[in-house]
This record gives C-alpha cells, sequence and structure tokens, in this order.
C-alpha cells in the first residue's frame, strides 16, 4: 500500500512534519519504509491517485503555503486569498518500486491479450495475458478515488478468484 500526503505535527524534522517521504506499508508484518521523496508538502488537501499503468498521481496542497504571491511561475491572478483548497499548480508520478528490476531497470509486466469490454454484477468473466502469468501472486480490480484529509470514499479494492497465477519465490 503507498502512503503519501500525511503530515506528521509531532515530527522531529521538517521533512517529518511535511510528509515529504513516500512509503510502502507492508501488511504482512504491518511495517512501513521510505520509498522516495517529494519536493512538495501535500498535507491534507493533497491527493494520491493510482493510474492505469501502477504508477501513482500525487497532487495537491494549500498553495498559498507554498508559492509566493511575487512568484512568475506560479502567477496567483485570478485566485481569491484564503482558500486552502485551490491547490499547488503542479502534480508528480510516483513509480513504485515493484515497477523495476533491482538493477533499475523496468521491470517484465504482464500484458493482457483479451478481456471482456462489460463485466455485469457476478458475472464469471476470463483475462487473458501473455507471458509473466506464473509470476503473478494474485490478481484484483481496483477503482481509485481522490482522496483527501485522509478519507477516501469511492476506492475499491475487490481480490479474484485466479487458476493460473501462482505465488511468487
Amino acid at each position: 500500500m503507498f502512503i503519501a500526503n500525511g503530515l506528521n505535527p509531532s515530527g522531529s524534522t521538517f521533512e517529518e512534519r511535511s510528509g515529504l517521504r513516500y512509503q510502502m506499508f507492508d501488511p504482512s508484518d504491518a511495517t512501513t519504509r521510505a520509498v522516495a521523496k517529494t519536493t512538495v508538502p501535500r498535507g491534507l488537501h493533497g491527493t494520491a491517485v493510482l493510474l492505469p499503468d501502477a504508477t501513482v498521481f500525487v497532487a495537491g496542497e494549500n498553495r498559498e503555503a507554498l508559492v509566493r504571491p511575487d512568484d512568475p511561475s506560479f502567477p496567483m491572478d485570478g485566485f481569491p486569498i484564503g482558500d486552502p483548497d485551490l491547490g499547488v499548480p503542479n502534480g508528480q508520478i510516483f513509480r513504485p518500486p515493484y515497477l523495476f528490476n533491482e538493477d533499475g531497470s523496468l521491470a517484465t509486466r504482464p500484458v493482457i491479450t483479451e478481456s471482456p469490454e462489460k463485466i455485469s454484477y457476478r458475472d464469471n468473466f476470463e483475462v487473458s495475458m501473455a507471458g509473466g502469468a506464473n509470476q503473478i501472486a494474485s490478481v484484483v480490480i481496483i477503482r481509485s478515488d481522490h482522496s483527501t484529509h485522509n478519507l477516501e470514499t469511492g476506492s475499491r479494492y475487490v481480490k479474484l478468484a485466479s487458476r493460473e497465477g501462482r505465488r511468487r519465490k
């Protein structure tokens, strides 16, 4: 699980207080590990969205706290003063470590060769893949939603039964 946009007001460093370190949560042992550092504190008004290619789009936060009013790169003209929900005018793409091999090259990813265009509730369906199927530990469908203030009411994570997949070694 990817963790971003958190503030830690009791943190001892600016990095900890501002949530500048992305983390991965491992549910098997309930631990987190730092995986990347960002330059923009996202905080409560930030958002992180899982994209179809397994990267994560991270954006938002209080524009006024992060951008000087006289900065020509991010003009404040037309934006009302005092509205933190306007957000910072930039976003970042985070590429999780599982997308890469140990040497830094892109990992081989399974390719879907056939899938239904529409799936109805309680229907069985099949998805065919080329290459790498024996490396798949599990199959899930995910509906991403926006997140803010640690609330993400529209997300769904559904683990599916798989005939071919088996646990990685």
